[in-house]
């Protein structure tokens, strides 16, 4: 998600929509669930319209890699990330909801493929 490699994301991402618009043509909508969503540097990839109206997917646990925000770029654990969960879960009174222990949730959000399609194009031919 560096500055980077920001060019290369984009590129890799445009070129899915597209591979969806050829295989898929009654594809309507692209979705996603991730808490990758709550940050400014992944959000960038996506259309506005896309990450504007992601709203907290209730009960994802499985399948979703929840752990990731724990972890720095290098796999090493983020201490405070990790102390913060801690604290959070040794002041539960109950495992009731496991949700309010994590800093950041899984987000859901959707918006139709053109939408895609027409943020990477522009994106694309501002950059080269």
């Amino acid at each position: 998600m560096s500055d980077e490699r920001m060019g290369l994301r984009l590129s890799e991402l445009a070129a899915l929509v597209a591979h969806v618009r050829a295989e898929q043509p009654s594809a309507r909508q692209i979705a996603g669930v991730s808490w990758l969503y709550h940050l400014p540097t992944y959000k960038r990839l996506f259309p506005p319209p896309y990450t504007a109206h992601a709203m907290v997917a209730s009960n994802r646990f499985r399948n979703m890699p929840l752990w990731g925000q724990f972890l720095n770029r290098h796999g090493g654990v983020r201490k405070s990330a990790a102390a913060a969960f801690l604290q959070r879960v040794d002041s539960q009174a109950s495992a009731d909801n496991p949700a309010q222990c994590f800093p950041l949730l899984p987000l859901a959000t959707s918006a139709p493929v053109d939408v895609f399609h027409d943020f990477y194009q522009s994106q694309l031919a501002t950059r080269f």
